[in-house]
């Protein structure tokens, strides 16, 4: 790890509770976000303070993935009092030199194996084995093919080493033909898959490192009509929240979260205490048997053979014996389903059974267990756990009832409306995690429409307020550093958003010790649970945000940060441009020269500096005039493809330049939060922000000319928006297309929607798209005359057949020579289409 050590500890401050900070890549992992609820609720039952630190992958030493790691700076003695390590993707020894950084806190990990610190773990080499043996001897499999997970990490490694053994245990040879890179994610996961089927390998299951990847494979099975899981039999493992949403339900090894957490919890609780702490504990892992192995959910009746036995002792006495064993058994229900229930609900659904069983009324139990069921979808909880439940609460009090046939009877019948009152509580719980993600990206994409024009820093704490309460974010705090430092010592508060309201601080913001993390007393008042963010761009460290723990959509947390550092960076960037527009009043010709400088950086520092695309080979340039206008171009890849935007801000200078920035970043943001919208649909939010950015705020009246397009992988494009016409080069006839793009400028007024609509066109194997700005056809000669849409075309069709680079050197080298002198950018992008076998 390239990170510089942590800072010298000063004696920590004095705390009203214990700190404990959880280390971990990023919280939008399923596996470590099932962790952190768990740690949360421990935390919150012996009032501790919770600090996440999600800084990133450790395998990086460059780009993003440093910029991140630079949150775990912020980990020391001064806020923490102990540390717990849950998800981090690197080699042993690149853990074991990272927490060598920590000497004075008190450590423990989750699953990773780190000489000299205790571990508590998962069974993950007995959970995984239970589920081949299961598809093996229960289904009679015998093609398993394996999804990995990364290769660095240990536990993905500890799964993979299991399947092997269990092959060899039934004596099933191993196929490295069926082993198949997942890389814990849900596209890796398809792409996996889908290059594999492409192979035509006979296999008849499918068991995945984790949840993910082995949904994104469902996901292609269902795809190529491949039956799950009559033909083929799928596991994963973990037991995400998704696998119970999956068609068909998937089977899953559940891992024992709270458990994990509870005893992780516990280790640090004696090492604080100066106590030995155990070295190791192993807690065990279960196989949650659903639809896509091809069984009934856990939980279901059975098709075994019930026992025989009775008991002799009246049914009221036999169930006031037991009555002490079935309390103990929905308490830990509660706890493993996560249902924050009341304290006693056991003792309500008990009186309830009674009554039920007893012929007087089920209307009781029915109205105790459907609260409980309520409060475990509203926690986030797992509602088909009470499924396992009843079923074990049934099998106890069968012998009880056996001897009594109507009173068994009655029992079958109350169990039969128990089953479909849970039954129903699935469903709400699916339909609720639904309207949750689709309500979080409706409020993800205001937020981001009211960030991103937030271009200072003072309008920044309000933009939050008005945004947070709807994503459930109860309290945030947002620190820029001050100075340098890895990290700086002092850091400003310049947002203070607590329960739900503002805070004011002084103009500047609240100067504090960094490794405190908050200035002293702020966080003192009540015990809290928060996610540690960095802030960055590119490579500047920005700051950091403490975001109170709330939503069960964890990469809220991801996403909100990378909103407020891009706002922070377009607010610091406004700034410098203040500041030199201020100048202009001791110095015309400074004033001239320097707007022409920062315009020139903000026009060429945000073209795209990565072209990679799948299926196309794309070559573009931009060459400034000399007095700097607003000409644009951008590429976006996404999963499947790309967003290509090209466009032209009118008039020059400055305020050009700023638009065209305005432009970009509000491009970028939209469709890194929407890859799969509409055209028309970007272009309208974009059109409203900019209108009320340029002709409100800055009461000016720039506008643009802008396509977007978005491109698949199988060379389709979808496109909107008026700017020149597209030039396609089609190479099985040799010819020139021209492409009309329709619509009206951005900007120039508040509703574009009776204009704007989405266009198609489709690219063949070899096809060549050119885009460019009225820089190329507006080019002059000596003589006055124009370059011309006539002359690019005809150039255009005379090198499409050279590679995408000599088109692009050949067209700009030949408007150079033909124009007398430049007076507008020419920007000019190229992309020929490679149909992917």
């Amino acid at each position: 790890m390239n990170l510089a050590p942590p800072a010298t500890s000063l004696p920590a401050p004095p705390r009203a509770r214990r700190r404990i900070g959880v280390l971990l890549d990023a919280l939008y992992n399923e596996y470590a976000s099932l962790l952190v609820t768990a740690f949360e609720f421990e935390a919150r039952a012996r009032e501790l303070d919770l600090y996440c630190f999600a800084g990133g992958a450790l395998h990086s030493l460059a780009g993003h993935e440093l910029s991140r790691n630079r949150c775990y700076d912020l980990v020391s003695t001064r806020s923490l009092d102990a540390i717990a390590v849950l998800s981090l993707t690197a080699s042993s020894e690149v853990i074991e030199s990272f927490l060598a950084r920590y000497p004075g806190l008190p450590k423990v990990t989750v699953g990773h194996v780190v000489p000299g610190v205790p571990v508590v773990a998962a069974d993950n080499a007995a959970g995984m084995r239970e589920a081949v043996v299961h598809l093996i001897s229960a289904h009679g499999r015998r093609r398993l093919v394996f999804l990995r997970g990364p290769t660095t990490n240990q536990e993905a490694q500890t799964r993979f080493q299991a399947y092997r053994d269990a092959l060899l245990d039934f004596g099933l040879s191993y196929d490295p033909a069926l082993v198949l890179q997942g890389e814990f994610g849900a596209d890796a996961g398809r792409r996996a898959m889908r290059d594999f089927l492409d192979r035509r390998v006979d296999f008849d299951a499918v068991v995945g490192a984790n949840d993910f990847s082995t949904l994104g494979a469902l996901e292609v099975l269902r795809e190529r009509d491949i039956n799950v899981p009559h033909q083929v039999a799928v596991i994963g493992f973990d037991d995400a929240d998704e696998a119970r949403g999956a068609t068909p339900t998937l089977s899953t090894v559940r891992q024992p979260y709270f458990e994990l957490a509870t005893h992780a919890l516990d280790t640090l609780a004696l090492m604080m205490d100066g106590k030995p702490p155990p070295e190791r504990l192993v807690l065990g892992s279960r196989l949650v048997r659903r639809r896509s192995c091809g069984c009934l959910s856990d939980g279901a009746p059975s098709d075994a053979p019930p026992s025989l036995s009775t008991v002799s002792e009246p049914f009221r006495d036999a169930f006031e014996r037991l009555r002490p064993q079935l309390a103990r058994e929905l308490v830990a229900s509660a706890r493993r389903a996560r249902a924050n229930a009341e304290s006693g609900f056991e003792h309500g659904l008990l009186d309830g059974l009674g009554e039920a069983l007893d012929h007087v009324s089920d209307r009781r139990l029915i109205d105790r267990l459907d609260q409980v069921l309520s409060r475990t979808i509203e926690s986030g909880g797992d509602v088909v756990a009470w499924q396992t439940t009843l079923s074990e609460l049934r099998r106890k009090l069968l012998p009880a009832v056996r001897g009594d046939a109507k009173r068994w009877m009655r029992m079958e019948d109350v169990w039969q409306r128990l089953r479909v009152l849970i039954a129903d509580a699935v469903d709400r719980e699916q339909r609720a995690l639904r309207t949750e993600a689709e309500r979080s990206a409706s409020i993800l994409t205001d937020t981001s429409e009211s960030l991103i024009t937030s271009f200072d820093v003072e309008s920044l704490p309000r933009a939050l307020a008005d945004r947070l309460p709807a994503l459930g974010i109860r309290s945030c705090f947002v620190a820029l550093y001050d100075g340098f430092g890895t990290p700086p010592a002092k850091s400003r508060l310049i947002v203070a958003y607590d329960r739900s309201r503002l805070l004011d601080l002084p103009p500047g913001g609240l100067l504090f010790d960094t490794l405190e993390l908050a200035p002293p007393g702020l966080l003192d008042a009540r015990r809290h649970a928060m996610v540690v963010e960095p802030l960055f761009f590119e490579n500047a460290q920005l700051g950091f945000a403490l975001l109170e723990l709330g939503p069960r959509r964890r990469v809220v947390y991801e996403l909100l940060r990378e909103l407020v550092s891009a706002a922070l960076h377009g607010a610091e960037l406004m700034r410098r441009v203040q500041v030199e527009a201020a100048a202009r009043e001791h110095a015309e010709k400074q004033r001239l020269e320097s707007e022409l400088s920062i315009a020139t950086r903000i026009q060429t520092s945000i073209l795209p500096r990565d072209l990679a695309v799948r299926g196309l080979d794309i070559a573009a340039t931009m060459l400034p005039a000399t007095e700097v206008g607003g000409d644009y171009y951008d590429v976006l890849p996404t999963d499947d493809g790309c967003w290509i935007g090209i466009g032209d801000v009118a008039g020059h200078g400055l305020r050009s330049g700023l638009v065209m920035m305005m432009l970009q970043s509000i491009v970028a943001s939209l469709v890194r939060q929407r890859p799969d919208a509409a055209p028309r649909e970007v272009l309208r939010v974009l059109n409203a922000v900019l209108h009320d950015n340029v002709r409100t705020r800055l009461e000016q009246d720039e506008h643009a000319t802008l396509s977007l397009i978005r491109y698949r992988a199988d060379g389709r494009l979808t496109f909107a928006g008026a700017h020149e016409d597209m030039l396609v080069y089609r190479a099985a006839s040799a010819r020139v297309e021209v492409v009309p793009t329709l619509g009206t400028w951005v900007g120039a007024t508040r509703d574009i929607d009776d204009v704007t609509q989405d266009s198609e066109l489709s690219l063949a194997d070899g096809d060549v798209l050119l885009l460019y700005t009225d820089g190329v056809t507006e080019a002059r000669s000596t003589a006055g005359e124009y370059f011309g849409s006539e002359r690019l075309k005809q150039a255009f069709g005379s090198v499409a057949e050279q590679p995408v680079a000599a088109v692009r050197d050949a067209l700009t080298d030949g408007v150079r020579a033909f124009m007398h002198e430049q007076q507008d950018d020419i920007a000019l992008l190229v992309a020929r289409y490679r149909a992917q076998s």
